[in-house]
């Protein structure tokens, strides 16, 4: 009797462990998945969080006259004079505004969410200190405060500054 009560719990534990491994979904914060699967990479399941999502919708109106991407690298834009700076230039910005045939960016966009990047600042200083540097336009808004047309006139007035 005693035995079959090991047996039983033995028995619980496996199948509680099993359903726990099922229900894990791949994310990248979640290092048990990776142990289990044995790989080093995997696909992400969201490209862009909910409120960079929520933002690149409340900016599609600006595609009729510009081309808006979002997640660029800023050694895609910008090139360094010295090895020793290329580093920095490794970070992704949230968005890029470029004119319509690509030949000119106009606006760099950085989306501050509160909840996920508290720590965000030292990011947003480094990418305004290249973007003074190299001559490129750039802004943070705050995803809590999203309101299309306040963000839309505040991005058009940058553009008109720069274009002027």
């Amino acid at each position: 009797m005693e035995y079959l009560l090991i047996l039983l719990i033995v028995l619980a534990m496996i199948i509680l462990f099993v359903i726990n491994f099922l229900s894990m979904k791949p994310d990248e914060n979640n290092k048990e998945w990776n142990t289990y699967t044995q790989s080093i990479y995997y696909k992400k399941l969201f490209f862009l969080r909910k409120s960079e999502l929520k933002f690149l919708k409340t900016i599609s109106v600006l595609e009729k006259e510009y081309n808006v991407v979002p997640k660029l690298n800023l050694k895609t834009i910008i090139k360094a004079s010295n090895k020793k700076y290329k580093k920095n230039l490794n970070i992704t910005v949230d968005y890029a505004i470029f004119n319509k045939d690509y030949s000119d960016i106009l606006l760099l966009i950085e989306l501050t969410d509160v909840v996920s990047e508290p720590n965000n600042q030292e990011k947003v200083d480094k990418i305004q200190k290249i973007c003074d540097e190299v001559g490129i336009k750039f802004i943070t808004f705050y995803s809590d405060k999203i309101d299309q047309e306040s963000i839309i006139s505040q991005i058009e007035e940058v553009i008109k500054i720069y274009m002027n």
